[in-house]
């Protein structure tokens, strides 16, 4: 979840940053920049742990907690 939240805030200031381009600053650029970093290593991993909590969701389902 936290891989998944922190892109969408990190999102969230790549677009407030871009609307601050034009300033000059290469900090904005710079912002832009860390958030294409980390969607592109960490981003890629939210669809895989889709998967892994959909098929162990499943797989407790087959669990009988009563004989714990």
């Amino acid at each position: 979840l936290g891989t998944v939240v922190g892109g969408w805030q990190l999102c969230r200031l790549a677009l407030a940053a871009q609307t601050k381009l034009t300033t000059g600053d290469g900090y904005y650029h710079h912002l832009i920049e860390l958030v294409r970093f980390y969607l592109a290593t960490f981003g890629s991993q939210a669809s895989a742990y889709k998967t892994t909590v959909l098929e162990a969701g499943q797989a407790l389902e087959r669990v009988d907690f009563s004989v714990f």
